[in-house]
């Protein structure tokens, strides 16, 4: 299929996705328009695999290689004045998942046309990946059975249409959140001395943090300070405040030591000034982690579809998370970055992705899904 029939194909289809955004877990409308898609096509598929999600497959026999694209979007206000706008008030597909799960269908598309000589081609439409992570229960009702490899890629704003980039090892860092709720003992703002003001207790904590941050320069880590809540009026000392942060790191060791040092830094303080610290550490989705040779047939298959001038060899890994990183756990896994132009960030209510770049997406998750199989005959 060429490019032009198969964008007039999808771009409908992304523009229906784009305009009924749901957040984690409720992409009821989305999973219906995708799977009278694959009635359409022909697919054979199976739907409300954890909760939303759906399992297409294409081909016989084995090896088996998943391709994923996530459905969730965002609880954001949408502000990009497109004509095809969200039409769910305060929710936004603000970082791609439409044109993830768009690539994803024209990548079925090219299938549908040439099926793969040997081995299968599974596609999954995932829910919940901005939280909730909808890939450890899909993998649990076995979205993932019997499959060798993964692959799966994310918008890039900034980067430009008809590229992608990647590096192998450390892509995506686990994304990890505390919360530290320093309880002292509320009063009048003109009677400091009859009250324990958790305010200073917690401005000291959070200095403390900040700083066991910068220190870790040198690791891949990073130690961020982004809410806190405490205090009702300009004359009244709260009772309560409360910290809420997130650390990124790469390694199970570090990312043990950080939920340690966070905690005993703040329990250490509220001691100082008796206080009471109630501190937690939630972890969420582990670090993405792309191997090696699978990066490598990625980066040939770039060159073979994009050419070589649009294959990017990243260097750094990305404090983003990913829980694609469950599928990679599972068997060999690579994650890579699709251009799609554009300037405002990912999560920006003024986040846009060139509809060209659903092309390119689609031709190298074929080409590297294609490769894959030869390889493995």
């Amino acid at each position: 299929m060429e490019k032009n029939a198969l964008l007039e194909k999808i771009i409908p289809i992304r523009r229906m996705l784009h305009q009924y955004p749901e957040l984690e877990f409720e992409e009821v409308k989305t999973a219906q328009i995708i799977c009278d898609v694959l009635t359409k096509w022909s697919v054979p598929f199976q739907f409300a695999v954890a909760k939303t999600g759906i399992v297409a497959e294409i081909g016989t026999g084995d090896p088996v290689i998943l391709l994923r694209a996530d459905m969730d979007a965002l609880p954001v206000t949408e502000a990009t004045n497109l004509p095809f706008t969200s039409k769910h008030e305060g929710k936004m597909h603000a970082c791609g998942h439409d044109i993830h799960m768009s690539c994803l269908l024209g990548c079925i598309a090219l299938f549908c046309e040439n099926p793969p000589e040997n081995g299968r081609v599974r596609f999954v439409f995932q829910p919940a990946e901005e939280g909730a992570g909808g890939a450890e229960p899909m993998i649990a009702e076995g979205a993932a059975k019997g499959i060798s490899a993964a692959a799966a890629l994310h918008v890039k704003p900034g980067l430009a249409v008809g590229k992608i980039a990647c590096k192998p090892k450390h892509y995506y860092a686990s994304p990890d959140e505390f919360s530290i709720t320093v309880t002292g003992k509320g009063g009048h703002g003109g009677y400091p001395h009859m009250a324990l003001n958790p305010l200073p207790i917690a401005s000291e904590i959070v200095s403390v943090i900040q700083a066991l941050g910068q220190a870790m320069k040198d690791e891949l880590c990073v130690v961020s300070v982004c809410a806190i809540n405490g205090g009702t009026s300009f004359n009244i000392i709260p009772e309560t405040v409360t910290i809420l942060g997130t650390v990124r790191t790469f390694t199970p060791e570090l990312r043990l030591k950080m939920e340690e040092e966070i905690g005993i830094l703040a329990k250490e303080i509220c001691k100082k000034y008796e206080a009471k610290c109630d501190y937690q550490f939630r972890k969420l989705y582990p670090p993405v982690y792309n191997e090696p040779n699978l990066t490598e047939l990625l980066f040939e298959t770039g060159v073979e579809v994009l050419g070589k001038e649009n294959v990017e060899r990243e260097t750094a890994p990305f404090m983003g998370g990913e829980d694609f990183a469950y599928f990679a756990k599972e068997v060999p896994g690579v994650l890579f970055h699709l251009g799609s132009g554009g300037c405002a960030p990912l999560h920006s209510p003024e986040f846009l992705a060139e509809e060209e770049c659903i092309w390119y997406g689609a031709k190298t998750l074929e080409g590297f899904a294609r490769n894959y199989l030869k390889g493995e005959k």
